[in-house]
């Protein structure tokens, strides 16, 4: 109710009980009907007053807060999303991770500098190390749980991890050739294309050396087996077939 509102009936209230007092109350006085009447007018308008507050502080809405508030939801939710895949149209976070150094310094920038350039962009350039690892930690406690006696289980679960693995990290080859010195200064989209392979190609070896080794260990040979033949053979199939192609269209 409006401001106008209130105070027309708070008007009516205190002519009415006025009236009402000269009719019903005349023995009393008039200082009875002017004390009832103030009585009732400082009741109506704390009344007025409590709900005119309450419906501010409903109504009222800090615009800083809430878009704050919003954009807190919105990157924890794509955080979450992004544990299990790449998100795009994120801020990229750059991490130095020196205890790797070690690892890259295999890796000769004068013999092949596309091949360290994709390591380094994988390591450091962003969370495509951190999502492969969540991928295949997940992948081998599932493949542990599994039952054994249905080696299919383990067979589709080795074939899905190799190709989520290599699915994912796809974003890196797009990331390294967006800069415009890396096309400039390491050789051709096909050499490129080719040393991403091969970068490729060393994951998925070491993705499945680990789940064989891991499923030797827990589960048996017959696993560690099955699951050794199936992320060759998975490999094979998207090196050679897919991954060339997807790669291709990219240049």
């Amino acid at each position: 109710m409006s401001t106008a509102g209130q105070t027309t009936w708070i008007r009516l209230a205190l002519e009415t009980v006025i009236f009402a007092g000269i009719i019903f109350l005349p023995g009393l006085g008039h200082w009875l009907v002017i004390g009832f009447s103030l009585l009732l007018a400082l009741c109506l308008s704390w009344s007025w007053f409590q709900r005119t507050k309450k419906v501010q502080g409903t109504l009222a809405l800090d615009w800083t807060v809430a878009l704050a508030s919003s954009q807190k939801h919105d990157q924890a939710v794509w955080h979450f999303y992004s544990l299990f895949a790449q998100v795009p149209n994120q801020g990229v976070v750059v991490k130095r991770r020196s205890y790797l150094d070690r690892w890259l310094s295999h890796f000769s920038f004068q013999k092949n500098p596309a091949r360290r350039l994709f390591w380094i962009k994988l390591l450091r350039g962003g969370d495509e190390l951190v999502l492969v690892l969540r991928l295949v930690v997940v992948a081998l406690v599932l493949l542990l749980v599994l039952p054994n006696q249905a080696s299919y289980w383990q067979a589709g679960g080795i074939v899905l991890l190799v190709y989520l693995v290599n699915f994912q990290l796809l974003p890196v080859f797009e990331q390294s050739r967006s800069v415009l010195w890396t096309q400039l200064a390491l050789g051709s989209g096909l050499q490129q294309t080719k040393t991403f392979l091969t970068v490729l190609a060393e994951i998925t070896a070491m993705v499945v050396g680990l789940a064989f080794v891991v499923m030797l260990v827990f589960a048996g040979p017959l696993a560690a087996l099955v699951v050794l033949g199936s992320g060759t053979l998975m490999g094979l199939v998207l090196h050679l077939l897919w991954l060339p192609k997807t790669l291709q269209k990219k240049l």
